[in-house]
């Protein structure tokens, strides 16, 4: 498979938080109120690397609060537990175009019985990775740059 996502790869740093919104989607997909709360407020950092010359990613993202080291395969779900407890299956899927490509991330899980689907995209543009985080009504946009 041919890496056309490579400009991803690297450590990324939290630039534009969307704070507000931030704190009302975690609160939304069932995030405890000190998580929700402190990511408000809270940086994060983002590396990504390679997995099998394409066939994936591995995913270190780290907070004050929690840090994680995951690897996912393109098409494939994954069942994970989230650092805040919610299990979830999480499928990461490449949409390429020309020259251009995006990132989508789907998580499902159960919170008090509803089942709820989280929707991700990532994209790089002018050397800023952009993050749109859906669920329902709420809506994250972030930026980050390089570190």
């Amino acid at each position: 498979m041919e890496i056309i996502h490579k400009d991803i790869f690297g450590k990324w740093k939290l630039d534009e938080k969307d704070g507000n919104n931030t704190s009302k989607y975690l609160k939304h997909i069932g995030c405890s109120f000190m998580v929700y709360n402190a990511a408000k407020y809270a940086g994060q950092e983002m590396a990504f690397e390679d997995v099998e010359e394409g066939k994936g990613l591995k995913i270190i993202t780290s907070t004050k609060l929690f840090t994680t080291n995951d690897i996912f395969y393109f098409e494939i779900p994954r069942e994970v537990t989230t650092k805040d407890g919610r299990k979830s299956s999480v499928t990461f899927k490449i949409e390429i175009n020309g020259d251009s490509w995006i990132l989508h991330k789907h998580e499902n899980w159960k919170t008090k019985g509803k089942e709820m689907n989280a929707y991700i995209t990532m994209r790089v543009e002018n050397s800023c990775l952009y993050v749109t985080m859906k669920c329902d009504d709420f809506e994250v946009n972030r930026s980050y740059i390089k570190s």
